[in-house]
């Protein structure tokens, strides 16, 4: 988690202030929880969805495979 924390400044090209960058963390930290604990999927299937069938994505993938609580 740290390693992600200290890219995000990064990866919103530093136009966040400190509190705006908790919020991000905060919101991150919610969606891992719901991601792994939603017996659902409906996280995980979002994404896959969108990575498998979004036409604009770069990446033109027939199968996505994202990490498992069970494969780790």
């Amino acid at each position: 988690m740290k390693l992600y924390e200290n890219k995000l400044p990064e990866l919103f090209e530093n136009n966040l202030t400190a509190s705006q960058l908790e919020g991000v963390k905060e919101v991150h930290k919610f969606l891992s929880r719901v991601f792994i604990k939603d017996s659902t999927h409906a996280i995980s299937s979002y994404i896959a969805h969108q990575y498998l069938y979004n036409h604009n994505n770069i990446i033109n993938s027939d199968i996505f495979i994202y990490p498992s609580v069970r494969s780790t």
